[in-house]
């Protein structure tokens, strides 16, 4: 249990009736729970995920798996770099007391965002985008008011941008118009 702990130890001595008795107190640190952080990348890359909860002199365990019995070596601070991921993959972590003792592991994920990115064609001065929703249409670097739709007329010269957010990244593209007069 933790906190401090008392054992009794009795001695009897031959030819001796008082014998020894001595108390010693063992003080057992708890172990806790982290709270962690989860981490987001768009397409693929490093994620910095997070843990916080050690007690002092405490440390921490990643693991790559909840099945692994060994931690990942070198991995004992609040955080945990990723090595490039291309797929999401969840990591356990867990809190290592002063005196040694593993609290319960903790699923942490690393998400990565997977998504096509967006692309503009056009055909007689109408723009579509590949994405059937969330557009927002610019024209030379400014918002076009109420442009959200799959499809623009371009109705002027300039440089024509979509941008699709999906979750919190985003993808854009941008294709030239000149309108000319018939």
């Amino acid at each position: 249990m933790a906190g401090e702990n008392t054992v009794t130890i009795n001695a009897s001595v031959p030819d001796c009736s008082n014998g020894i008795q001595k108390n010693i107190v063992i003080t057992v640190n708890p172990t806790s729970t982290p709270s962690v952080e989860n981490g987001v990348v768009c397409k693929q890359g490093v994620i910095t995920l997070k843990a916080t909860g050690a007690m002092q002199n405490g440390s921490y365990r990643w693991y790559e798996s909840q099945a692994a019995t060994e931690a990942i070596a070198g991995q004992q601070t609040e955080t945990l770099i990723t090595p490039l991921l291309t797929t999401s993959k969840t990591y356990y972590v867990s809190i290592v007391n002063s005196s040694g003792c593993e609290g319960a592991q903790t699923p942490v994920t690393a998400t990565v965002i997977q998504y096509n990115d967006v692309a503009i064609t056009e055909e007689a001065g109408l723009m579509s985008s590949n994405y059937s929703e969330g557009n927002q249409w610019y024209l030379n670097g400014e918002v076009i008011a109420g442009a959200t739709s799959q499809t623009l007329r371009a109705e002027a010269s300039g440089i024509y941008k979509v941008e699709v957010k999906v979750g919190p990244c985003s993808t854009s593209a941008e294709l030239s118009m000149a309108i000319t007069s018939n």
